[in-house]
């Protein structure tokens, strides 16, 4: 949602394949959001979820298609895009630094004045889907990867980035499994941005910032 636009992900749309995806434009006018255009992925293809995540910063917007990718399978995609009048242009294609077999990178998504954060659930690194998130900085019109963030503590299982936010100072990463398997809690780590390094933030056991 920015202030004149809204992006709606629909990624069971069938247009381009089963479950390929697409996303929605919708432009505010006085007679209310219209809407202006649906944007689908690049290439066809089953079971991409173009469109399971979204975000914009009024500026740019990006759309994840987590299931991305035959080759290895699943490894992710984030597509990023310009806003220039009516029409939107893609500008960058992101996929999973990784490479692996279920990253699901671009499972979810965030944006704000020119920086991205990207969950990839899924991802190896130490441990079995132990998850991270991925910062990129927009820099003279083209979109970098800065960092990986990870768990203070990571431990196989516990898919950091299935959900993420950003802003000017901070970023957050949400994690499904928090030891205990049967109830799943889960926690939040919060990072404070200190360009070009970051800095875990105080975070208790239960996962709550202090």
């Amino acid at each position: 949602l920015g202030s004149d636009l809204v992006i709606i992900g629909a990624p069971g749309d069938d247009d381009r394949g089963l479950d390929s995806g697409a996303a929605w434009i919708f432009r505010r006018s006085p007679e209310g959001w219209i809407p202006s255009s649906k944007i689908h992925p690049r290439q066809p293809g089953d079971f991409q979820w173009f469109g399971f995540s979204v975000t914009t910063d009024d500026q740019a917007f990006a759309i994840g298609s987590p299931l991305a990718g035959t080759t290895p399978p699943n490894h992710g995609r984030v597509d990023i895009y310009g806003i220039n009048g009516s029409k939107p242009e893609l500008t960058r294609s992101i996929r999973s630094p990784l490479g692996s077999d279920d990253d699901w990178f671009g499972y979810s998504v965030d944006m704000s004045s020119g920086r991205l954060i990207i969950g990839s659930p899924g991802a190896d690194l130490s441990n079995l889907e132990e998850g991270c998130a991925w910062i990129v900085h927009e820099v003279s019109g083209d979109w970098h990867l800065k960092k990986v963030l990870r768990h203070g503590s990571p431990q196989a299982g516990y898919q950091s980035g299935h959900c993420v936010g950003i802003d000017g100072e901070f970023e957050a990463m949400g994690r499904y499994d928090h030891e205990d398997e049967e109830s799943r809690p889960g926690s939040v780590c919060v990072r404070q941005a200190i360009d070009p390094e970051y800095e875990l933030s105080s975070v208790t056991d239960d996962g709550v910032s202090s």
